[in-house]
């Protein structure tokens, strides 16, 4: 559905539906903590996300929950996005 889809700006689009970045219509593949956490970003735009928040969003309870990671899926996406 057209609202699954959200616009970064002018160049960038993120499907939340299918997980899938858009760069000048071009695919980017995000490894899926990348995905979760640009939805995150994107849902919650105007608010503070504490660090909490994020590591309880990214990770299943199973999992362990990584700082380096979260800060590597962040600079990823910074380096997609900018």
């Amino acid at each position: 559905a057209p609202h699954d889809t959200m616009s970064l700006d002018a160049h960038i689009t993120f499907d939340v539906s299918n997980l899938t970045l858009k760069v000048d219509n071009t695919p980017v593949q995000l490894q899926n903590k990348e995905a979760k956490l640009l939805t995150l970003f994107l849902q919650k735009q105007n608010e503070i996300l504490s660090h909490e928040t994020l590591m309880s969003h990214l990770w299943e309870y199973d999992e362990t929950a990584s700082d380096d990671a979260l800060r590597t899926y962040i600079k990823n996406l910074r380096k997609i996005i900018g």
